[in-house]
């Protein structure tokens, strides 16, 4: 029913909005528009560019989480990075070695000098250094009767760089004069005892070492037990006990007096014949030098006349060499920048492989990243089982 004015003059609804009655005709709809249209016109977009979806992909369910594609993990990488490391850490070392070894024989090298007598048997001769060159070592020795090679012929020298004009001493070896003299070996198995009784002068108690066996190869002693030693200003003995025994022994004895240098051995050996001694109950009983004796000055050289010269005690008319080892200075300070830059570098390395695995995991390479790791964990478990055979091969584990 249409609306109609009233007496009043208003207008008069056909039917009341809550009265009750159900609408006999369905409500027509609406339409609202869509989404950034007004009159269903696609308005244009005020910056240029055609209108894009915001995500980019195909339509999915309502509800449905779309889940991005995994990237495949990359074995290249992975071995990449498992083998880089070890052949880098390889070459820097080859170089390493190669440039020290270069530099090592740069700056060191020897001269040889043939010294001859002359009618006085005084031995000299001129040597120039030139600057920058350091005299290190130096040895004077003469050819020998095999093969060309070197024997001692008693003569020895030092150089002493602590002085301005740096010296270079020579030394004639004093000769070796025995002060332990053996007198008489008694050994008795029956009664397992053993004396040695030997003159001189000497005042500690000498150094004990040694073994004995029976003749069939059995053990029965060692010397540091069970062992006495006697001594007075001239004469002494050494006495050891064992276990009695019903057939010969062999004994191995060597008493090291330090205060003079000097030991006296005791063996079963052939050989003992050809070094003098004396011969007691199936051994040889001998004595020689254990260290270095003292020389008398016979010679030196100095910067200030380059003249090396010494004169022997005694007659000597052999020809001898003088051997020195020279430092280069100046050749060394030149190679020091290339030593110390390849050296310097494995101070580097921890760093940059550190670096490099922070770096490898942020830009999403996790292959190397993986590779970098695994790498250093090989080298430390390879580092680990070698130290671990070295210990078990010298504590014969093997």
């Amino acid at each position: 029913m249409d609306p109609s004015p009233d007496d009043t003059g208003g207008l008069v609804p056909s039917q009341s909005f809550f009265s009750g009655e159900i609408a006999s005709e369905a409500p027509v709809a609406v339409t609202l528009g869509t989404f950034g249209e007004g009159d269903g016109s696609v308005k244009p977009n005020p910056f240029g560019t055609p209108n894009q979806p915001m995500l980019q992909g195909g339509a999915s369910p309502m509800g449905q989480i779309v889940q991005p594609s995994k990237k495949p993990f990359r074995w290249m990488q992975f071995f990449l990075g498992l083998t880089l490391p070890i052949v880098i850490v390889v070459s820097v070392s080859i170089l390493a070695g190669q440039v020290n070894q270069n530099s090592w024989e740069n700056a060191y090298f020897d001269e040889r000098h043939a010294l001859s007598p002359d009618s006085n048997g005084h031995y000299s001769k001129s040597i120039e250094m030139e600057d920058g060159h350091i005299m290190e070592q130096c040895s004077i020795s003469k050819p020998s009767d095999l093969g060309g090679g070197f024997s001692d012929v008693g003569f020895y020298c030092t150089v002493d760089h602590e002085q301005a004009d740096y010296l270079l001493e020579v030394f004639q070896e004093k000769e070796y004069i025995p002060t332990i003299e053996p007198t008489q070996l008694t050994i008795d198995e029956a009664n397992g005892t053993l004396s040695l009784s030997f003159n001189g002068a000497f005042e500690e108690r000498p150094g004990i070492y040694g073994t004995i066996y029976t003749d069939s190869g059995n053990f029965v002693s060692n010397f540091n037990s069970q062992t006495t030693f006697v001594n007075n200003e001239q004469n002494g003995s050494f006495n050891h006990s064992f276990p009695p025994q019903s057939e010969s022994v062999d004994v191995y004895l060597m008493l090291y007096f330090h205060e003079h240098s000097e030991y006296v051995q005791i063996n079963n050996w052939d050989s003992g014949d050809q070094m003098g001694g004396l011969h007691q109950e199936g051994h040889y009983i001998f004595t020689g030098e254990t260290g270095w004796r003292d020389g008398d000055l016979i010679g030196e050289y100095t910067l200030r006349n380059s003249t090396l010269w010494f004169v022997p005690n005694g007659s000597y008319t052999n020809d001898y060499f003088f051997e020195i080892q020279i430092y280069d200075e100046r050749t060394d300070d030149a190679n020091y920048f290339w030593r110390e830059a390849v050296n310097g570098s494995f101070c580097c390395m921890p760093l940059v492989y550190l670096g490099a695995i922070i770096m490898a995991f942020v830009r999403g390479n996790k292959g190397l990243g993986w590779g970098l790791v695994s790498s250093g964990a090989a080298t430390v478990l390879l580092i680990g089982a070698f130290f671990v055979l070295l210990i078990a091969a010298y504590s014969g584990g093997f």
